[in-house]
């Protein structure tokens, strides 16, 4: 039994064009927020990913988590190979991410459509190409995290000892460490994330505009 003998046509239509709009948020969503990394990279804010992942979060009202997901996913596929596989819904972008080869991941689901007119599924490619439960790592980089405030803390009190440009740039050096350290923390925890959307136990929550309801007897879509 396929999707339109189970969906009513006009419904099918609706989740179509929700499809599409899901699509267009998440890439744009992902997209911003990549220039809003680069923009603090150049204007030396010291505002790590995470943080900047928490404020856009917070302007278009979704989890942090989800903004990480779709900077990820906008990260790995340029436009060219958006367009190129224009025909597959984002959450197959988002599963093949998290791939060893993303770009064959995407291209078996096109490849599907020539033998059953339409592409493959995204549990059939988590299946195919997922790479399985990962093993439980729980690294204390939380304890590196709080390093370079445990050092200046300890150049302020030792600054009337020493020379006051050796100060500075000794300050300087622990805000570059801690920089460092963030992208360690961002990169490990976008990794966890993507593996466990791979193994389908979270999906970031989807972008929709608009609303459409879902009528519970067909008496309903009839009228």
């Amino acid at each position: 039994m396929n999707e339109t003998t189970i969906i009513p046509m006009p419904l099918f239509d609706k989740l179509m064009e929700i499809r599409d709009k899901v699509t267009k948020s998440a890439w744009e969503i992902g997209d911003l927020t990549l220039g809003i990394v680069e923009y603090n990279k150049l204007n030396l804010t010291h505002a790590s990913k995470t943080e900047i992942y928490k404020a856009v979060a917070s302007v278009i009202g979704k989890e942090s988590r989800t903004v990480r997901m779709y900077a990820h996913v906008s990260e790995t596929f340029d436009d060219p190979t958006r367009t190129a596989f224009d025909v597959l819904s984002y959450d197959h972008f988002l599963i093949s991410a998290g791939c060893e080869d993303p770009k064959a991941a995407l291209q078996w689901a096109v490849e599907r459509v020539s033998e059953t007119g339409k592409p493959g599924t995204v549990d059939e490619m988590r299946r195919r190409f997922g790479r399985g439960r990962p093993e439980e790592v729980t690294p204390n980089i939380d304890a590196l995290l709080v390093l370079p405030g445990k050092i200046r803390d300890t150049l302020a009190s030792l600054a009337t000892l020493f020379d006051k440009d050796l100060y500075t740039e000794a300050v300087g050096i622990t805000h570059e460490l801690d920089d460092c350290l963030h992208e360690i923390s961002d990169d490990i925890e976008t990794k966890s994330m993507m593996e466990t959307a791979q193994m389908g136990d979270e999906y970031p929550a989807p972008v929709i505009e608009g609303t459409v309801t879902i009528p519970e007897s067909p008496a309903e879509v009839a009228e």
